[in-house]
């Protein structure tokens, strides 16, 4: 299991005994959120401080951070393939999402469509 936190980590957690595996440090405000990829391999968090980080979920490694909201990251989803993320500062359609890739921080964004509204 994984949880995020007003402390600005995330938590892995056995499922089976309910110990911490891992506490996934260096966000500088609130995780709002922790959600594993497709795989179980990875996961993402996303923070009020306007980044998005990618973690090794066995390790318990951060393995790239995404910078590019100008406020606070609301929504991070996986794609099913796991390739990419979509991130948002608010759901649409409130304001824009992003599209990432999942293994460097190239961007591009994209502006939710009249039918999300």
């Amino acid at each position: 299991m994984v949880t995020s936190s007003q402390d600005g980590t995330a938590r892995l957690w056995d499922a089976g005994d309910g110990h911490l595996i891992h506490k996934l440090e260096g966000h500088k405000d609130t995780v709002d959120l922790a959600t594993w990829s497709p795989d179980g391999l990875r996961i993402v968090t996303a923070s009020r401080y306007s980044t998005v980080r990618i973690w090794d979920s066995e390790r318990g490694l951060l393995l790239l951070q995404i910078k590019g909201h100008e406020g606070p990251v609301r929504v991070a989803t996986w794609s099913p393939d796991g390739r990419r993320i979509l991130t948002a500062k608010e759901p649409c359609p409130i304001g824009p999402a992003a599209p990432w890739t999942a293994v460097d921080d190239s961007p591009s964004p994209v502006q939710c469509s009249r039918a999300h509204r």
